[in-house]
């Protein structure tokens, strides 16, 4: 059947955001009258639920027998596409921060333990003149060798399994500088948070104690 085109409008998707852009065309409901379940798309000012009693008397006006059967705002429709993704997003964030936690309890027993073997050494050393800054720099210096070397690592296997989550990114570059730069340092920070106790405590250490024990 010939039609005629009135009207040409931009790309847009009926689905989610996954949905790729398909052609379409558009008809007036009068001239597809066996739509059992038409869309009205209304654009109004003000808080579009105080239209919602005006809308199902305009249409009970026009037809009696037809009735309304939902009526959401262009807001809710969008939350409720975006749900699962939402979803998604809060169970990734929620694994991260455990993982996370647990890197860094992780190297705060590594560290613990580290300083717990060296005690007479560092007990010695401070007994040969290596100040509490210098013990305290020593174990920040395996700290910062432990968390490069676990950033490196991490953000090595990130990159080669960015594509594994690609089909969950909507306009979002895989390799996107800003995330990896903030995760990273996020990642380093938390690291060195993790180091403070043990090194302080390694700082603290009585080297005249230390080696009677020894």
């Amino acid at each position: 059947m010939a039609r005629q085109i009135v009207g040409i409008v931009g790309d847009t998707r009926n689905g989610d955001a996954w949905t790729p852009y398909l052609p379409e065309f558009f008809l007036p409901f009068a001239q597809d009258p066996t739509h059992q379940r038409p869309h009205v798309v209304m654009s109004v000012l003000g808080d579009p639920r105080r239209y919602e009693d005006t809308i199902r008397k305009v249409v009970q006006h026009v037809d009696p027998d037809a009735p309304v059967f939902d009526f959401s705002t262009f807001v809710e429709e969008t939350q409720k596409l975006a749900a699962q993704s939402r979803f998604e997003a809060l169970l990734v964030s929620v694994f991260s921060a455990v993982a996370l936690l647990l890197s860094a309890v992780g190297l705060y027993a590594v560290l613990s333990y580290v300083v717990d073997e060296r005690i007479p050494e560092l007990g010695l050393r401070m007994a040969f003149g290596a100040s509490r800054s210098d013990i305290l720099r020593l174990v920040l210096k395996r700290a910062v060798i432990l968390a490069l070397l676990g950033v490196g690592i991490g953000l090595a296997g990130s990159i080669y399994t960015t594509r594994l989550v690609a089909d969950l990114l909507v306009n979002v570059l895989l390799l996107d500088r800003t995330v990896f730069v903030t995760a990273t340092s996020l990642l380093f920070f938390v690291s060195m948070l993790a180091a403070l106790a043990p090194a302080f405590r390694a700082a603290s250490v009585d080297p005249v104690r230390s080696l009677r024990a020894e």
